[in-house]
């Protein structure tokens, strides 16, 4: 299925980064693949319950956190949230 909004590598850098995660250590993750963990299509899916650009990368920023918590990448302490 296509779908007009896409999470990037950039979008699970940004949570990493604000989770305190320095450049190396997320390039570090990368090396190890972490952006095999991600179901892109679930979370197109339900980014795109909503209309408003901000409220969709919330949305995304709040799944693409709820995986790397699942995976116990990053702790429990949530920064983002669906709107």
């Amino acid at each position: 299925m296509s779908y007009a909004w896409e999470v990037t590598n950039d979008d699970i850098i940004n949570v990493l980064s604000k989770h305190g995660h320095t450049e190396d250590e997320i390039d570090q993750m990368f090396d190890n693949d972490i952006d095999t963990l991600m179901d892109y299509s679930e979370i197109e899916e339900t980014i795109l319950h909503y209309t408003d650009i901000d409220d969709q990368t919330e949305c995304s920023y709040s799944e693409i956190e709820d995986i790397l918590i699942a995976e116990g990448i990053i702790g429990e302490s949530k920064l983002f949230h669906r709107p």
